[in-house]
C-alpha cells in the first residue's frame, strides 16, 4: 500500500517479508493487528518476517486493541525493530502447539 489510510487490521496466510526499515509502518487497531495463520496454504516455507512496523493497540472510539501480533500457525516468525504498544492481552501472543513453535525477535 502506498497511501495511508484505515486499511484495518492485517491478516497473513502465505510466507511474506514485510520490511517498513527507512520508512513508516504503522497499525493503529482496535482488535488484533497481525494475524499471522499459515496453516491453510501449500506454503513449503512457512515464514514469516515483519520488520521496523510499529503496532499500536490505541485503536478508535475509545476502543483498546487486544493483540498486537497474534500467531496462529507458521514455521518460523522473526520480528524485528518492531514497537508494538498499548494492547490490552498481549503485544504479541503465540499460540502454536510446540513442534510448531519457531520465532525468533530482536529489537
Amino acid at each position: 500500500m502506498s497511501q495511508s489510510g484505515d486499511y484495518g487490521n492485517l491478516n497473513i496466510r502465505k510466507s511474506i517479508t514485510i520490511d517498513c526499515t527507512g520508512t513508516s509502518g504503522s497499525i493503529v487497531t482496535a482488535g488484533f493487528g497481525i494475524t499471522i495463520n499459515l496453516d491453510t496454504t501449500p506454503d513449503p516455507l512457512r515464514s514469516v518476517v515483519l520488520r521496523g512496523l510499529s503496532i499500536d493497540g490505541t485503536g478508535s472510539g475509545g476502543r483498546s486493541g487486544a493483540r498486537g501480533v497474534n500467531i496462529i500457525s507458521a514455521a518460523v516468525v522473526t520480528l524485528e525493530d518492531m514497537e508494538i504498544l498499548n494492547h490490552v492481552q498481549y503485544g504479541i501472543a503465540d499460540t502454536r502447539p510446540r513442534q510448531e513453535n519457531s520465532s525468533s525477535g530482536t529489537r
